[in-house]
């Protein structure tokens, strides 16, 4: 049951550190401007192509980058693809899985080739080298994929292709987001109400900064997250009471081991100090012994369990307040239960003890 607790917290505990290094990754604009809607498909409102040109016309504009989000109708089933013009950086600050950033920052800028997901990579058995045909308004057409990417914002994948490239071969001519770079010495509060003011007539338009849109992201991670949480309350709950009512039985069964020191000699309080020396170092054994199983079983889960639910990987990070918190948690609950046997022993007549059923 302890180890139990220390796999879950450690799965959780790497899966947040590697979402929040993502983001790092993925979250390059210092603000954020995007249509309501703009993130479900094709017929989704979006951004008139007339805004890049007002939002580089502000000043404290040094950049921009932008995108469109759809959903493609293919026989194998629905592709979630994203056109994309990077920023200074490339796409997705090149998080990459699979492929050699340099390469693949060329070919995404100078060819017809696409980026894909992890997730995407793993449901469909590709990587870099291979080729994806896309519906697109002319007719089928095939790509070279010339990287993977980490992504954990789709369980079923996305599928990444030049701003310029989609422009081509789709007859879209709407954004779902641009991302704005601030020049040297502008401030983010300014130019997001320079933003709001020039974009006021286009209705209700989302503008977050970069680090409003970092924390909406790890507060829905932590939303999702609360009920394994929950689960691992209960865990630590059923270890608690597991090792309280087994070493209580234990230390209560050698009652009459316990009477026989006390006729040769021990007074109550070395009866007291025997018991809970015993419990709380068979408490310490479970901890230690709970560690390495506890790591075991993160793994499982980390590399087996969600990489075959979501496609994900993820580095293991071992939080050091999960393996404290096991080791408190075993401790406390072995404290607990020699307690009550070191208070009963103690006050129980040898004789009584000694006696016979």
């Amino acid at each position: 049951a302890v180890s139990a607790t220390v796999g879950v917290g450690v799965m959780v505990g790497s899966f947040r550190t590697t979402v929040e290094r993502w983001l790092g990754h993925s979250l390059q604009a210092d603000i954020y401007v995007s249509a309501p809607h703009g993130m479900s498909g094709r017929a989704a409102a979006g951004l008139p192509l007339q805004v890049l040109e007002r939002l580089r016309a502000l000043p404290g504009v040094a950049a921009l980058s932008y995108g469109r989000r759809v959903t493609l109708e293919a026989p194998a089933g629905p592709i979630e693809l994203l056109a994309l013009a990077p920023g200074p950086r490339g796409p997705g600050g090149l998080d990459l899985k699979a492929g050699a950033p340099q390469a693949v920052r060329e070919a995404f800028r100078a060819r017809q080739v696409v980026l894909i997901t992890e997730p995407y990579a793993y449901r469909h058995g590709l990587t870099a080298g291979d080729t994806l045909t896309l519906p697109t308004d002319a007719g089928p057409r095939p790509f070279p994929i010339v990287g993977v990417l980490h992504d954990y914002s789709s369980e079923q994948g996305l599928v990444i292709i030049p701003w310029r490239v989609y422009r081509h071969h789709w007859h879209d001519r709407v954004l779902s987001s641009v991302g704005l770079y601030l020049a040297p010495g502008a401030g983010p509060a300014q130019l997001m109400a320079r933003v709001r003011a020039t974009l006021a007539d286009l209705g209700a338009v989302t503008i977050r900064s970069n680090g409003e849109l970092r924390r909406a992201s790890l507060e829905i991670f932590d939303r999702t997250f609360a009920i394994t949480r929950v689960l691992r309350l209960l865990a630590l709950g059923v270890a608690f009471i597991g090792i309280l009512s087994a070493l209580m039985a234990l230390q209560l069964e050698r009652a009459r081991e316990y009477a026989i020191l006390r006729a040769t000699g021990f007074t109550p309080g070395q009866i007291v100090a025997i018991v809970g020396l015993q419990t709380l170092f068979m408490g310490a054994c479970a901890a230690l012994l709970a560690m390495p199983l506890g790591l075991v079983m993160s793994q499982l889960l980390i590399h087996v369990i969600n990489r075959r639910a979501f496609g994900w990987s993820m580095t293991l990070e071992v939080p050091t307040g999960v393996l404290l918190e096991a080791v408190a948690l075993a401790l406390a609950a072995a404290l607990a239960g020699g307690l009550y046997p070191a208070w009963r022993l103690s006050r129980t007549p040898p004789a009584r003890a000694l006696r016979e059923e």
